[in-house]
């Protein structure tokens, strides 16, 4: 099984990085943490070892880059303990447990410091473009995050929260078992991400593997107090889950998988939601107070349309940063011993092949 995510991405509040979610220390035998300038390979390095994994039919887990979603910013196995990920800002991590389960792997060390050295001057002008640009995408997606959160508050307070938590006490007799005496973990992560091509999502590519109960709301109401209920009760009967958060407000769960139960509950629908297939949708219709309903709803249309054209205007920043970044990435690439690189990716490969196939 391939499963395509994010484990991070630029969000109203900034970069929002969940990679410690990829393979946390306690699960771990061996992850490999990746530093290294753009363009040094480290995407390539991620695709050729995961494509020699594949071949070996391993279920993986792809972490996809939020500034280029055609690239990798990691990848997982998590039956044998195994992530390989891009460790450099603006999800900079260190190893934990280096040497006897961490790794750090510097790209830096295959690039010729002269050729680099001729072009000091332009990558510095480069970098400082790329961070205004990346400043200007934020300001705007922080005013849309602004306005959904307005709205979001404004259908929060329309909730009947008794109804919402029964409704939450029907659901978990879906999956409710006797307690196994452990307590289950949560990772967290994303399953769409605003990239400069447009708003991509994984939910469909994620949420086919399983039986999925669709909440029906508007702007989202009531689905993280749902969700986060739901993820409380697994974890204290011994049930392992997976929360994905949204974009746009990324302190609310919008979906919620149980792996082993081979079961999800997430949004159906909406503007900027989860939008993965449902099996069965609840609509939530029934815990709203109608009159306080009506008054959330009544701006709307026009709101909407301001939160368009917001995402539109910090993708269209974000294209331009994407710009600098590949004549950043152009820079890099003629300065680098990829024969080297080539060489190191096959001892890692052997080394990972190893790993999941004895």
């Amino acid at each position: 099984m391939i499963r395509r995510m994010f484990a991070g991405g630029l969000t109203p509040a900034g970069f929002v990085d969940f990679f410690n979610y990829i393979m946390p220390l306690e699960n771990a035998k061996k992850r490999y943490f990746l530093k290294g300038s753009s363009g040094s390979g480290k995407s390539t390095f991620i695709k050729k070892i995961a494509a020699e994994l594949e071949a070996a039919m391993v279920d993986i887990d792809f972490f996809h880059c939020a500034n280029d979603a055609s690239g990798l910013d990691g990848m997982a196995v998590k039956d044998f303990g195994l992530c390989i990920f891009d460790a450099t800002m603006p999800h900079a991590h260190d190893p934990e447990l280096p040497v006897g389960i961490d790794e750090m792997i510097d790209f830096a060390q295959f690039l010729d410091e002269q050729k680099i050295g001729k072009h000091i001057d332009e990558i510095k002008m480069l970098l400082d473009a790329k961070k205004m640009l990346s400043k200007t995408a934020h300001k705007f997606l922080t005013a849309a995050g602004n306005i959904v959160a307005a709205e979001s508050a404004a259908y929060e307070a329309a909730l009947i929260m008794p109804r919402i938590q029964k409704l939450t006490q029907d659901c978990r007799s879906i999956f409710e078992k006797t307690d196994s005496g452990l307590m289950g973990t949560n990772r967290k992560l994303f399953l769409n991400a605003i990239t400069p091509d447009g708003i991509v999502n994984f939910a469909d590519k994620v949420l086919g593997e399983y039986k999925v109960y669709g909440f029906s709301t508007e702007m989202g109401a009531g689905i993280d107090a749902i969700l986060t209920g739901l993820k409380n009760a697994a974890n204290a009967c011994g049930i392992n889950t997976e929360s994905f958060y949204s974009f746009l407000e990324p302190t609310k769960a919008e979906c919620l998988l149980l792996p082993k139960e081979g079961l999800a509950f997430a949004s159906a629908g909406g503007r900027y939601g989860c939008m993965g297939k449902a099996d069965e949708v609840i609509d939530l219709g029934r815990c709203f107070d109608a009159n306080k309903l009506q008054n959330a709803a009544s701006d709307m249309l026009r709101s909407g349309k301001m939160i368009d054209n917001l995402l539109d205007a910090a993708m269209a920043s974000m294209k331009e940063s994407k710009a600098v970044h590949s004549r950043i990435e152009e820079i890099y690439i003629s300065a680098m011993d990829f024969d080297k690189v080539d060489e190191l990716t096959y001892r890692v490969i052997g080394e990972v092949l190893l790993m999941v196939l004895s």
